[in-house]
């Protein structure tokens, strides 16, 4: 027994002096800056990055950990008087989630994402959201998503001139309950609290995968606020969001055709070829609704989208996600 154990010990050190040895480091010249980090030859051509990555311009700089050419555990990113800390698994968010932009009293942002979703408490310091659609605040908030990544529990929002008040009750991304106090005269108002989280960790995910863009999965988007239909209502399209890493659209999102009065998220699977064509389109798991009338009306405008042409001879996936409200 005990040679056993000494032959596994020994086989295992063996093991792993043989990938270390594998791993190639290289240092220089990198985009806009300069790059350090270690990777192992691909066997059919190119480089599989492996372990530490440092990435600096003159303007910001980026460290992190590759695992099998994918994102793997916390990334940093700084910049002038703006950093963010997020954490990934096999190429997904997942971890937490730290935004802050600016010097004193800055915008402050923290989250938990798992597997690609909020999750769990959140909180906010000057972040923008709307009243009604119409009337816009920056304040803080705090609140909680459930297990799916939608809205969850009671939400309170605060304007930065500590004026009002917002409070929200959600049940699973459906507001329940939402009213507007007015801490001044200690009156009362019905309305619709919207905050855009999502487009802001968008945007600054997009951010770091534009500089070190490596073989990741791509992060689902998700939306986190289902609004109850006033009536009378007439059927719209009234949203969308489109994401394929590192490609553009040309000529804009077509929109779906449909006249049917439902309302919905339809998330849309799309392949899209170098030249910038969509050549498959599917429904993603995460759509909301069962309606096959606006599931094929998103397709059908999902296959005419069209992104930039890129050298390259593989086809990339992405997402096209719109959003149909009853108003």
């Amino acid at each position: 027994m005990k040679l056993n154990i000494l032959f596994l010990i020994t086989f295992l050190s063996l093991w792993n002096v043989s990938i270390a040895q594998s791993l190639k480091i290289y240092s220089g010249k990198y985009r806009e800056g300069t790059a350090t980090y270690s990777y192992k030859d691909n066997p059919d051509g190119g480089r599989i990055y492996e372990g530490s990555f440092v990435y600096t311009t003159p303007y910001h700089k980026i460290t992190g950990q590759f695992k099998n050419d994918k994102k793997d555990g916390q990334w940093i990113y700084k910049g002038y008087k703006k950093s963010l800390k997020l954490s990934y698994k096999d190429g997904v968010l997942d971890g937490m989630y730290q935004f802050i932009n600016g010097g004193d009293n800055a915008c402050t942002l923290l989250l938990t994402i798992k597997d690609g979703k909020f999750v769990g408490s959140a909180k906010g310091i000057k972040i923008y959201y709307t009243w009604n659609r119409l009337f816009h605040y920056r304040g803080s908030f705090s609140g909680q998503f459930d297990e799916n990544g939608y809205m969850d529990g009671n939400w309170t929002f605060e304007d930065d001139d500590s004026v009002y008040v917002f409070h929200a009750t959600y049940e699973h991304g459906v507001c329940q309950k939402c009213y507007r106090e007015d801490i001044t005269t200690g009156d009362i108002t019905q309305g619709v609290i919207k905050i855009n989280l999502h487009s802001i960790v968008i945007d600054n995910f997009e951010t770091i995968e534009g500089e070190v863009d490596r073989g990741h999965s791509r992060w689902r988007k998700y939306d986190y606020e289902i609004e109850k239909a006033p009536s009378p209502v007439i059927q719209k399209e009234s949203g969308y969001g489109a994401f394929l890493s590192g490609r553009s659209l040309v000529g804009g999102l077509p929109r779906p055709r449909h006249n049917v009065a439902e309302e919905g998220r339809v998330v849309v699977d799309i392949t899209v070829n170098p030249a910038g064509y969509v050549i498959a389109t599917s429904v993603n798991s995460q759509t909301n609704t069962s309606s096959t009338d606006l599931c094929k009306a998103a397709m059908e405008a999902a296959q005419k989208a069209r992104f930039n042409a890129i050298d390259s001879t593989g086809n990339q996936v992405g997402t096209i996600t719109y959003y149909f409200q009853l108003r």
